[in-house]
């Protein structure tokens, strides 16, 4: 469909009249119409449109808004590395105010109910990094060098005030990545998770939570 046309029937207003010829007990419609080149500009069509009844090939899809199936926990957004290093550089105040708009479970606010927590840092950081990173050549798997330390700047302090906000808000916990020396290519990028460590990767969860 060219351009024009698409523009011409996004611009139509439709109006059902009260008058005029009735098809199959359903109402004409006048046309009020604007188009691109401004030759017509909210202008009534001298003929109405006609509608009349037409069995429908297409299967139709019934929604009954009263039937209940699986539940939601609830909906929301992540806690990035990013997002928490903007946070703390605002006011106090003025933090304290958007993390309620955000989380308050009462007000005027959104009333998010569900936050995603990165375990590392993700791609919304502005460097790379686990919760135990070794020196090129090194592994950890009795996880000796694990600490939080990296996100104990921003992260952390955002999610305690959040949860003092609201403290019963369900909070999932995902990794970008597992420590570059858990993997088949020593890189955060690619590559998957070696089997030797599955174990330790496991405790790494462990002590994140």
């Amino acid at each position: 469909m060219h351009s024009s046309r698409i523009h011409l029937l996004a611009t139509a207003a439709l109006f059902f009249s009260g008058v005029g010829a009735r098809t199959q007990g359903v109402p004409d419609a006048r046309l009020w119409l604007t188009t691109v080149d401004r030759s017509s500009l909210l202008a009534m069509q001298a003929a109405p449109l006609r509608f009349a009844e037409s069995t429908n090939p297409v299967p139709a899809i019934q929604v009954n808004d009263m039937e209940q199936y699986q539940p939601i926990e609830g909906f929301g957004f992540a806690l990035t590395g990013g997002s928490a290093q903007l946070l703390m550089r605002m006011r106090p105040e003025k933090r304290t105010e958007l993390l309620k708009e955000l989380f308050a479970p009462q007000g005027d606010g959104i009333h998010v109910s569900y936050l995603r927590v990165s375990i590392g840092s993700s791609d919304m950081n502005d460097h790379v990094y686990s919760y135990d990173d070794t020196p090129p050549g090194q592994v950890d798997p009795s996880l000796a060098k694990f600490s939080l330390d990296p996100d104990r700047a921003d992260v952390i302090p955002v999610l305690r005030e959040i949860l003092t906000i609201a403290p019963g808000i369900p909070i999932l916990g995902s990794p970008w990545s597992a420590p570059a020396w858990m993997k088949t290519n020593d890189d955060v990028k690619a590559g998957h998770l070696k089997p030797e460590y599955d174990a330790a990767y496991a405790q790494y969860f462990v002590k994140v939570g």
